[in-house]
């Protein structure tokens, strides 16, 4: 995948002044952890370093995490903030591997490609021109940047919305807390 090539945002940075990134696999068919946690680290860390090497006018940029990466199992009314992780997924995918499920290894990525960005972030901070701002929403829909020919084709965040909501498949708890 382009996305962990060390290059991959070179050009992509220049003349730009902020920088959403957006990028990382979401979907539940991995075998393998590495496949989820691979392009989501080393893809965040790609962008931030580019940034850093090629985009001299940069000033910000925003990577788009998750709520897959805060939350915990915390007791019911716990408030998350910046030093919550999903720990408890983390390690069951480090324990399981492959047979870690789906849902936790995409979760682990999550974790694992933001802790990455504000570790690589605050190491460079002081010599860096850009501030580093995560946002983790817990799902994301909007408009495809490509052709969709039916539902068999939507991604898995459309996927799950369009099964559980339109055809009815999966009732207000599996829309709510799936693991």
């Amino acid at each position: 995948s382009r996305i962990v090539q060390e290059e991959a945002f070179r050009e992509h940075v220049k003349d730009v002044d902020a920088i959403a990134h957006t990028a990382s696999p979401f979907h539940l068919k991995a075998v393998e952890p590495e496949e989820m946690i691979k392009p989501a680290v080393a893809g965040t860390l790609s962008v931030l370093k580019a940034a850093t090497t090629h985009g001299p006018a940069v000033k910000r940029i925003i990577v788009l995490s998750s709520t897959a990466a805060v939350i915990n199992l915390a007791p019911e009314g716990s408030t998350l903030d910046e030093t919550s992780w999903n720990e408890f997924m983390v390690a069951d995918v480090k324990e399981k591997g492959k047979e870690a499920s789906p849902l936790f290894k995409y979760c682990a990525s999550k974790t694992l490609a933001e802790r990455a960005a504000w570790e690589w972030w605050g190491e460079r901070k002081e010599g860096l021109g850009w501030d580093l701002v995560v946002l983790n929403p817990p799902w994301v829909f909007g408009p495809f940047l490509h052709e969709v020919s039916g539902p068999e084709h939507l991604n898995e965040s459309v996927a799950t919305w369009y099964n559980g909501i339109v055809k009815g498949a999966a009732g207000v708890e599996g829309l709510v807390q799936p693991w």
